[in-house]
């Protein structure tokens, strides 16, 4: 038998997290990822700068449906250093 691993898609992985560890991507479903990107008109040739404390879940599906035809800055929001500084 020969095992062919394939390439996951960012919904197959957002769909795993939801089902297994939902806390771990703050409970968003696959829908509610493909709806913000769909809303934020996210397309090959934009520009986004992405903020977000999810592990990167968020980048990887924009830059996924960007296709590689685009730019993407990405801030990692640690809300414990947050916290911390306003302290």
């Amino acid at each position: 038998q020969v095992f062919t691993p394939l390439e996951p898609t960012i919904h197959q992985i957002a769909q795993f997290h939801f089902e297994k560890q939902p806390s771990k991507t703050r409970e968003l479903r696959p829908d509610t990822l493909a709806n913000m990107l769909a809303m934020a008109n996210v397309r090959p040739g934009s520009k986004l700068l992405v903020v977000e404390d999810m592990g990167g879940m968020i980048v990887a599906a924009a830059v996924e449906r960007m296709a590689g035809a685009s730019s993407c800055l990405h801030l990692l929001v640690l809300l414990a250093r947050l916290k911390e500084c306003s302290s």
